[in-house]
């Protein structure tokens, strides 16, 4: 099985690590990578997302912000909010 992992993320560098951490560990994702209100919201219109990890401090938009869009889905996958 590959879990769909959506990641909000503004740096590319540290969503590599979180792919390559997961891969490290065994588990296969198909991952996409967003950093806004505008692409949050295409990305969870375009497909189901088994997990939602999100960076809690990216400039113009907050994990607060995130949660509150991924809180609107009747299907809410888990959200997890990573920093630093």
């Amino acid at each position: 099985m590959t879990l769909q992992l959506l990641v909000i993320e503004d740096s590319q560098l540290d969503y590599d690590m979180l792919v390559a951490r997961l891969a490290l560990q065994g588990l296969a994702a198909h991952a996409r990578r967003v950093e806004s209100g505008p692409q949050l919201r295409q990305a969870l219109a375009d497909q189901a997302w088994d997990i939602v990890v999100s960076d809690h401090h990216m400039p113009g938009f907050s994990s607060h912000e995130a949660f509150d869009i991924v809180r609107e889905l009747a299907d809410k996958p888990p959200f997890i909010i990573v920093s630093g």
